[in-house]
């Protein structure tokens, strides 16, 4: 097997396959790389913020029961990165950022300014290469205010006469390869709104394809140890579970145990 892909999800992800919404999304690819994290082949990060983003009615008639047991069930496969002052901060900077394009104007909501800095976090104080920053957000979303929200997707076409650190900052999120989470290479084993699953389980049995491995593991702690090295990468760590005594954890859901955590203070 060859390195892992880093994927990072927006809630947005997450709602449509929680909440099976097939008629708005195709959400092949997304059961696809779950599939390939739960496997081992692909990390998937998200922030913590989606845990209060994603609303328990999301689940009713979906997959799964509840994000928690969502976390449970695929402990190694998705990591949470806890929100710390860092994140908070790059998140206001964001937002306050004059977002124009001839003939109008946008504002970055809360939930989607700490996603991008979480992402950007990620990125810059662990060293993780994010392959990808996978969203639905196309900015039809209406926010607060009753106007069109700011949109991930074609992020840059807002970003119409900022000054110099204005610039900077949002090259940041420029820099992010943003898209849909479509698979390089679909599997038709993955297109299971349009497969009946009679016929998908010949398919499984023709192709001699195996079920995904399910770890069990726990999950590595960032910034509470040295579990996992400056590249993102697992390495094992019997005392993984042992949080460093300066890094104030923020209650929560028992037993999800693959939370990134970051102490308040900036890393040099």
């Amino acid at each position: 097997m060859g390195e892992k892909a880093h994927l990072f999800w927006d809630s947005c992800i997450f709602y449509a396959y929680f909440s099976n919404n097939t008629a708005a999304y195709d959400l092949s690819g997304v059961e696809q790389y779950i599939a390939e994290a739960k496997a081992g082949s692909v990390v998937i990060y998200t922030c913590s913020v989606a845990l209060a983003e994603v609303v328990p009615s999301a689940f009713i008639g979906g997959k799964h029961g509840s994000f928690e047991e969502f976390l449970r069930d695929f402990r190694n496969a998705v990591r949470l990165v806890d929100l710390n002052p860092n994140v908070m901060l790059m998140a206001a900077r964001l937002k306050d950022l004059p977002y124009r394009k001839t003939g109008g104007e946008r504002k970055l909501g809360t939930g989607d300014a700490i996603m991008l800095a979480s992402c950007i976090h990620l990125i810059e104080n662990y060293g993780v290469a994010v392959d990808a920053f996978h969203t639905f957000d196309s900015g039809k979303k209406r926010g607060l205010d009753g106007g069109k929200g700011m949109p991930l997707l074609n992020y840059e076409e807002w970003c119409e006469g900022f000054d110099g650190s204005q610039k900077d900052l949002a090259q940041k999120v420029i820099d992010l390869k943003r898209c849909n989470p479509v698979h390089p290479t679909p599997s038709l084993l993955h297109v299971r709104h349009e497969v009946p699953a009679d016929k998908e389980k010949h398919m499984t049995e023709e192709s001699g394809v195996q079920e995904p491995v399910f770890h069990t593991d726990s999950e590595t702690i960032y910034g509470a140890n040295k579990a996992t090295g400056k590249n993102g990468h697992d390495q094992k760590n019997e005392d993984s579970d042992d949080l460093d005594s300066s890094v104030a954890a923020p209650p929560t859901p028992p037993k999800t145990e693959n939370i990134i955590q970051a102490s308040a203070v900036q890393k040099n």
